[in-house]
């Protein structure tokens, strides 16, 4: 007896097994019951057991056929139940923990190593304060997140109570899902050379990452504490490229309400300026109000 290779499982000789020994004229032998005994053992050892006490040495056609009412995946090296499969279980991390810039997730089944082409979802727990945020899953090890275009993350490109979208890419986690959202920024007014300023109040300091770009809008009130040199000096909420394309729009109001004309630019990778269209000083004590807002792009 032997199965046959192709799925099928036959007796060593003949068709009738005993029936033919009889017809044969063969008497009853513990030689011939054990011989049939072991075959019937050796066909039966070949076969898996429903309680998965031994194990397939080969891969397993199934004709066409699926498992039904399997179990939940709970190790990596199981079958994922399709429910599992639709609901995202193996790839959403719920939300993170960890703090601001250093956050962490925790998957199950765990992982445990990184590869390229992973990907993984979660909500945030925290919005990153500082650029070059990372990611922790399953203790793995932390990771810095970038944009999808491989640039640094920025400040609140992550907002508490988002849901995002990173992938591995062999170094880093890429986040395919940044937001960009308004963003808080205090500027500090200074004067150009030997002028000071002095009673400045910021009304509104906003700006948004745009993919490369910054977006600004800036209002503040000040007096001149000196009345030389000519411009109002205001650092930017990021690091500004060398030499890339600005615009840069600004007015000047003065204690009447009445704009001024004013021209606005950026003269260093970190701070931009205000500057009187008729190069004129400022004058002592004028109480006066800057309104600017402009692109740039990102070192």
């Amino acid at each position: 007896m032997a199965w046959s290779g192709t799925g099928t499982f036959s007796r060593a000789t003949g068709t009738s097994g005993w029936a033919d020994d009889e017809a044969a004229d063969i008497g009853i032998t513990s030689a011939r019951h054990d011989n049939q005994e072991n075959e019937l053992a050796t066909g039966i050892n070949a076969c898996l057991a429903k309680n998965g006490e031994n194990t397939a040495t080969g891969n397993l056609p199934m004709g066409g056929f699926i498992h039904t009412n399997v179990g939940l995946a709970t190790a990596r090296t199981h079958y994922g139940r399709a429910s599992q499969i639709q609901d995202s279980v193996f790839i959403y991390g719920g939300t993170t923990g960890g703090a601001a810039n250093v956050q962490t997730m925790t998957l199950s089944p765990a992982i445990t190593a990184y590869l390229a082409g992973q990907a993984f979802i979660f909500i945030a727990g925290f919005t990153n304060t500082a650029a070059s945020p990372t990611l922790n899953v399953n203790g793995v090890g932390a990771k810095t997140i970038k944009r999808c275009d491989n640039t640094t993350c920025q400040i609140s490109d992550i907002i508490v109570g988002g849901v995002y979208y990173v992938v591995y890419d062999g170094t880093n986690f890429q986040l395919l899902n940044p937001t960009p959202g308004l963003q808080t920024w205090t500027p500090t007014l200074t004067g150009s050379g030997s002028m000071a300023i002095n009673a400045q109040v910021i009304s509104y300091a906003k700006f948004r990452i745009i993919g490369k770009f910054v977006d600004f809008i800036l209002r503040a009130t000040f007096t001149t504490a000196t009345s030389a040199d000519k411009e109002v000096l205001f650092p930017l909420p990021l690091t500004a490229a060398a030499n890339n394309s600005i615009s840069f729009y600004a007015q000047i109001i003065d204690t009447s309400a009445t704009p001024t004309s004013a021209s606005s630019y950026q003269f260093s990778t970190t701070n931009g300026s205000v500057l009187r269209y008729d190069s004129a000083n400022w004058s002592l004590g004028t109480l006066r109000e800057i309104r600017v807002s402009g692109r740039y792009e990102i070192a």
